[in-house]
């Protein structure tokens, strides 16, 4: 993943002043003061200030459902461009093409713990394992793992995964940016 914290990179305001974090996808760059606030306008009814328990509870849950989504096309862009390169054939075995095409919404149990082919990565969530779930997380040098947590990872890991680019000035602090003076 690409994070530039170069000044020239980081879009703008109208005014000129510079946004906090900003997500470059092919279609466009996204600007906004705040990671939540970059996710409010990537998805709908995302609450962008989390006053209540509420809207705490709403934004984890949409982060889960949006990137579990996000896990299973990723996913089956990553199967499409191994068949095409030849890499999974026919041959593949049933249990492989379960984990290939299993919903990202649970645990994906990995067969011996460990995922190593790199040609097809294996696209899963940290949160549906330890320290999230009582299952453990398998390792592997195949493994994209995508990052519900909070804002700032989800955009992140989304990033890293899908090779988007994303900015943030100075002014980025996590999932909020400090008050300006």
């Amino acid at each position: 993943m690409d994070i530039s914290t170069d000044p020239r990179d980081i879009p703008t305001h109208e005014d000129g002043t510079p946004y906090a974090v900003a997500l470059a996808t092919p279609d466009a760059t996204i600007g906004a003061d705040t990671y939540d606030e970059l996710l409010a306008q990537l998805i709908p009814d995302y609450p962008a200030a989390q006053t209540t328990e509420e809207d705490v509870a709403r934004a984890d849950a949409l982060r889960f459902a949006y990137l579990a989504q996000e896990a299973d096309h990723l996913q089956a862009m990553a199967v499409e461009q191994a068949a095409a390169a030849g890499f999974l054939g026919s041959d593949a075995t049933d249990e492989v093409k379960w984990l290939l095409s299993a919903p990202r919404t649970g645990h994906i149990a990995v067969p011996g713990g460990s995922w190593e082919i790199t040609q097809l990565p294996l696209v899963l969530l940290t949160t549906n394992y330890e320290p999230f779930s009582a299952e453990p997380a398998p390792v592997g040098a195949g493994i994209l793992w995508l990052d519900p947590t909070d804002a700032r990872t989800y955009i992140t890991s989304l990033a890293a995964a899908a090779g988007l680019r994303v900015f943030e000035s100075a002014r980025a602090d996590g999932d909020s940016v400090p008050e300006q003076d």
